[in-house]
């Protein structure tokens, strides 16, 4: 079962079973463009990497009741700024939860969203 690891604590723990993961892209560069009088082109000053967005899609089952306690505990787990580490993947990202949406109801089971922004760990 596929799944990730934040602040050392694999999903699993939690009965998450990750349905789909979107993996971080390749992040934006941010730079300053300076045009120099009589030169062609222009010099690029690099300053840094914009975050990425990681988003997991994790199904949750159990009663309604159950189900809402998972939440309550998972969002508590994922609170803060901690490694992140992906299954698949050996990259430790430095992460925060920015967001985390339920939907899909159905009696036994729903999907909740978890939205990361990252940067790679030094």
């Amino acid at each position: 079962m596929m799944g990730f690891k934040f602040n050392n604590v694999h999903s699993s723990t939690y009965g998450l079973r990750v349905r789909t993961v979107l993996p971080p892209g390749i992040p934006q560069a941010r730079y300053t463009l300076v045009n120099v009088i009589g030169k062609d082109g222009s010099y690029k000053f690099f300053d840094s990497y914009d975050d990425m967005e990681i988003i997991f899609d994790v199904l949750i089952e159990g009663s309604k009741t159950e189900r809402r306690n998972k939440v309550v505990l998972i969002r508590s787990w994922l609170a803060g700024e901690k490694d992140l580490v992906i299954d698949y993947d050996p990259t430790t990202y430095k992460a925060v939860l920015e967001d985390s949406d339920i939907r899909d109801f159905k009696n036994n089971s729903e999907i909740l969203t978890l939205t990361f922004k990252a940067t790679v760990s030094a």
